[in-house]
């Protein structure tokens, strides 16, 4: 079985090309540890303030793995039926996309009050705010790689007028 993965996850692979599964775990393992490292980067926390939050970024990016693979998935059926999709079906994605970006919103919601009671109240600002800077590079890679339904791919749309 093979999955389609876009550039966000390995550059230089197009949304509209397909690896193996075994390719695709190996570039999440290495997406996560350098968001991992980012994060130990800008978080400078202290040893105490370590053994309380290490456990509880590693629940929260596990949640939000989850997400991300119901968007790979929204892609990847995307990515083969942009072109020739029907009004039904395009609805159905545009609520997928919703409901995973409320999905998100809730599991951030809920781990802003399990981070305040193991850090001071600017840490975890730090944390949200350097994770809202990587989820934002992240979907800016995604939005120039992602067909837009219709047929027309992101690609081809003068810059501009998006």
């Amino acid at each position: 079985m093979v999955i389609l993965i876009s550039s966000v996850l390995i550059p230089g692979i197009s949304y509209s090309e397909a690896i193996s599964n075994d390719e695709a775990d190996l570039a999440r393992d290495v997406i996560q540890a350098e968001r991992r490292l980012a994060i130990f980067r800008v978080m400078n926390l202290t040893e105490q303030e370590k053994t309380g939050f290490w456990p509880l970024y590693d629940e929260f990016t596990e949640k939000m793995d989850k997400t991300g693979d119901r968007m790979v998935a929204l892609i990847r059926e995307c990515s083969v039926n942009y072109q020739d999709m029907s009004d039904e079906k395009a609805m159905d994605m545009l609520n997928e996309m919703i409901s995973i970006d409320m999905e998100r919103l809730k599991i951030k919601s809920e781990y802003v009050k399990k981070f305040q009671a193991v850090l001071p109240g600017v840490k975890v600002a730090r944390f949200f705010q350097a994770e809202n800077k990587l989820d934002t590079q992240r979907d800016l890679n995604l939005a120039a790689k992602i067909p837009l339904v219709g047929g027309v791919k992101a690609q081809q749309v003068p810059e501009g007028e998006i």
